[in-house]
């Protein structure tokens, strides 16, 4: 019998009302933090940007002909537009998310499901009501969390807010809640996958099999076979409703990772790997937010004496106002930090408190799901087990940021401190033992704030380590050397530098002196509860506002109301340059621009306005990525000389225009750059992808195109013949179908500026409405053989795989929605049914 049922009638009302009053709380104080947004206002920052340039063409075209376009032309001279912006009409998950944004505007929402989702997972693990609105707040407001949503990084931030009830729902198929697990399982799962987060879905698997193989054990030392096989079978069935619905966003994610010439994140080496690790000595930063300088432009005020200093050596206030408030005063050695990871000082305080006061195998578990979490998060800086992990775990070698893992080990954190809050709640410790807790648990986390409070500046240098793109300078040598241009004085530069070295050491102990307090405050209220000076729930009211003023004053240094901008002012961010305007109003169609003014492979903005030959994705098309590392950079630095002879790969990419600056005259013309098709005289064959890749780096492309071998029957008694006229214009234009016309009075071998994906499966030919077959040319181009005389030519893009589980995924909605109309049902009966 469901224990619901064992409650008399108004008990079972009464407790269910704890629920939609966690909600209340939850919402009020979302809509505080984030009071700008119900004022229309909304947070536009970071990868936000780059993804609203990025689709900009296929939403425009989805927009204008009402028809999904899965190809873009605007980034990396042309991919597929599966992971920069597409719609799936059959998934009622994303359509329920959509909902949700839709009712409460973003950032709202965002908060609201880690609040929801971690309060969740605690009951799942047996938290009462009150201990897991508390555990919630500490996580929702966590900063990770918060800097995520300021990052831009919304799949992130959802994919960490579905994270904990998938772990808590796998806790109840432990205390054999078959089906309220299989529930929980089925819809936070689905979730997390609608997210396409893939980095953090492997690391929750990860836990996941931590958790499982526990649970396995347990089962199989009672020798409860039975229970352990209907919980695999029920985690199992999760599984397929979960995946179900988001069929059409996993399957064509699939399909495009499957071959040699399609979509893959780029393996990374551990030298690579390494700057994104989160330092041993920096996890401090979990305790104590300022440890390693916060952040790479920790904001300042004008009362700062560093901006005192630059305006006493008469820097024009505007510059040194830019400067200090964006500082960079982090000194771990991460490249890139917007701020620190911070579980706040009481979160610690009890869950290092619940090591002494939690038993048994709750604790091991958490603990060891901590430890791992903690293990990937350093990286490359655990050595050896990096190596280990790489190993045993080869497609973790995909993944830049293994710091993103502290995002998932706060879980296993909060759930400890919490429960372990709880059960001292519960009156069942003797008070001795709870007092020896305690005041153990403050002597050793004030022994380290105290202990860095009086000897940090002597046990650190506070220097950063070297940048990733010259080992040989530290990121502090690169802002000394920009220093020195708007300062041209040693001295004085090398006394701003101290200054900046003082902020440093000033928040280092500001904040070890903060969370000192803190501990202190927190220990001292427990102590009162114990000693009866205090009512229980007094306790839990304080220790709560205690965490969140202390988690909600740290978010407030990256994450206020000066990062938000009206909808309306979106445009402003895109407006065009004078260097964009002047190619904006040349009338030749279809031409491609080169960007040196930025990050020339890792900035999607330009694709606002202009088909770019780099742009912005951790996703991309393996071989053209080669074709930047192995030709595009070494063109890049040879475009000093004659640009016909030195960028034949920019020339046949079409690539007309050069921005070096954002004025008009810093815009250079290529009027090598080859058009959207031409007519060769020749063609090499090359036997492997080696020397087809090299072949690039000394070839003609107007003249010659180099074809792999494979192909080699294509072209089987081909003739150039001698008449060197002939040609092919563009007819229109759309990124899903282009069309051309050819005129020759021979047959003749067209290459298009045209990136070549996977034969002719998506990219279907037709020549006069015919089928036709082409063939990959230059390693990344498509070429066609076209028969003498007039013809039209197409090129359409067809995703086959997106339409089919398009309608896998319509199958699978219905049948998750069914599944939780249900189960819904049966839990109101339970409740209001005498």
């Amino acid at each position: 019998m469901n224990p619901m049922k064992k409650l008399p009638y108004y008990d079972r009302i009464k407790r269910s009302l704890w629920h939609p009053l966690a909600i209340i709380i939850f919402l009020g104080l979302s809509m505080v933090y984030f009071k700008p947004a119900l004022e229309g206002k909304i947070l536009f920052k970071g990868e936000k940007v780059q993804e609203y340039a990025l689709g900009k063409e296929v939403r425009d075209h989805y927009r204008a002909h009402g028809k999904l376009s899965r190809w873009t032309t605007t980034n990396f001279s042309g991919m597929p537009a599966h992971d920069i912006w597409s719609v799936y009409p059959s998934n009622i998950i994303l359509k329920i998310r959509s909902a949700l944004k839709g009712l409460l505007g973003e950032p709202l929402d965002i908060l609201l499901i880690y609040l929801l989702g971690f309060y969740i997972s605690l009951i799942c693990l047996g938290g009462k009501p009150w201990i897991s609105a508390a555990g919630a707040l500490a996580f929702g407001f966590s900063t990770f969390n918060f800097l995520s949503i300021e990052a831009g990084q919304l799949d992130q931030a959802l994919a960490t807010g579905f994270a904990a009830p998938v772990l808590g729902a796998l806790w109840l198929l432990g205390r054999k809640k078959y089906w309220p697990g299989l529930l929980l399982l089925s819809i936070f799962g689905g979730l997390l996958l609608s997210t396409g987060h893939l980095q953090l879905t492997t690391y929750l698997l990860i836990g996941i099999f931590v958790v499982g193989v526990f649970g396995a054990i347990i089962y199989i030392r009672k020798k409860a076979y039975g229970a352990l096989t209907k919980a695999i079978a029920i985690l199992g069935i999760a599984g397929a409703l979960a995946i179900l619905p988001n069929m059409s966003l996993l399957w064509p994610a699939y399909e495009h990772r499957s071959s040699p010439d399609s979509m893959g994140v780029e393996e990374v080496n551990p030298d690579q790997t390494a700057p994104f690790s989160y330092g041993v000595l920096e996890t401090l930063t979990l305790f104590m937010p300022g440890f390693m300088g916060g952040s790479i432009n920790e904001y300042l005020s004008t009362s700062s004496d560093i901006y005192i200093e630059f305006v006493k050596y008469e820097m024009p206030q505007q510059i040194a106002k830019n400067i200090t408030n964006n500082l960079p005063l982090y000194w771990g050695d991460q490249p890139y930090v917007t701020g620190p990871v911070y579980y706040s000082a009481v979160v610690i305080f009890l869950f290092v408190l619940a090591l002494f006061v939690v038993k048994g195998r709750k604790k091991r578990i958490l603990v060891s799901l901590f430890g791992v979490a903690l293990i990937i998060s350093w990286g490359k800086n655990t050595w050896l087990l990096h190596d280990a992990l790489m190993v045993l775990l080869p497609f973790m070698n995909r993944f830049e940021s293994p710091s993103l893992m502290l995002g998932l080990a706060n879980i296993p954190v909060i759930w400890l401190g919490f429960l372990g809050l709880q059960k001292i709640f519960s009156e069942k410790l003797p008070a001795d033992e709870l007092i020896k807790a305690v005041r153990i648990t403050m002597l050793i986390l004030g022994a380290i704030a105290l202990g860095i409070l009086l000897a940090g500046p002597y046990l650190f240098d506070l220097k950063p380590g070297f940048t990733m793109t010259d080992q040989q300078l530290s990121k502090d040598d690169i802002m000394e050397q920009e220093f020195y241009k708007m300062i041209p004085n040693e001295t004085n530069v090398r006394y701003i530098m101290e200054t900046v070295m003082a902020e440093r050491e000033a928040l280092l102990m500001t904040d070890a002196f903060r969370s000192l307090i803190i501990v202190l405050i927190a220990g001292g209220l427990l102590w009162g509860w114990i000693n009866r000076k205090m009512d229980r729930i007094w306790c839990l009211l304080l220790l709560t506002v205690l965490l969140v003023a202390d988690l909600w004053l740290v978010n407030s240094r990256y994450v206020n109301n000066s990062d938000y901008i009206r909808e309306k002012d979106i445009a402003t961010i895109f407006q065009p340059r004078a260097a964009d305007l002047l190619i904006m109003r040349d009338e030749f169609p279809h031409k491609r621009v080169l960007n040196l003014d930025g990050l020339t492979f890792a900035d999607g903005k330009l694709n606002y306005h202009h088909q770019n030959i780099g742009g912005y994705s951790a996703v991309k098309l393996s071989r053209y990525q080669e074709v930047i590392d192995r030709c595009l950079k070494r063109e890049l630095n040879g475009l000093a000389d004659t640009i016909a002879t030195v960028t034949p790969v920019l020339n046949m990419l079409n690539t007309k225009y050069i921005i070096n600056g954002p004025r008009a005259e810093s815009v250079l013309t290529n009027y090598d750059a080859l058009g959207w098709a031409w007519f060769v005289k020749e063609h090499r064959f090359v036997k492997d992808p080696q020397e087809e890749i090299n072949a690039l780096q000394s070839f003609k492309p107007a003249e010659e195109a180099i074809i792999h071998q494979d192909f080699k029957a294509y072209l089987e008694g081909f003739d150039y013949g001698s008449y060197p006229f002939g040609k092919i214009e563009l007819l229109s234009y759309l990124p899903d179908e282009i069309t051309y016309r050819s005129i020759s009075p021979v047959d003749q071998l067209a290459v298009f500026s045209e990136i070549y994906y996977k034969g002719n499966e998506n990219w279907q030919t037709y020549i006069n409405g015919q089928k036709a077959d082409h063939i990959r040319a230059n390693y990344i181009l498509r070429a066609l053989r076209i028969p003498a005389g007039r013809h039209e030519i197409q090129f359409k893009y067809e995703d086959h795989v997106y339409a089919t589980s398009e309608q896998v995924s319509m199958g699978g909605s219905i049948l998750w929605l069914v599944m939780i109309t249900a189960y819904f049902i049966q839990y109101l009966r339970l409740i209001f049914i005498p």
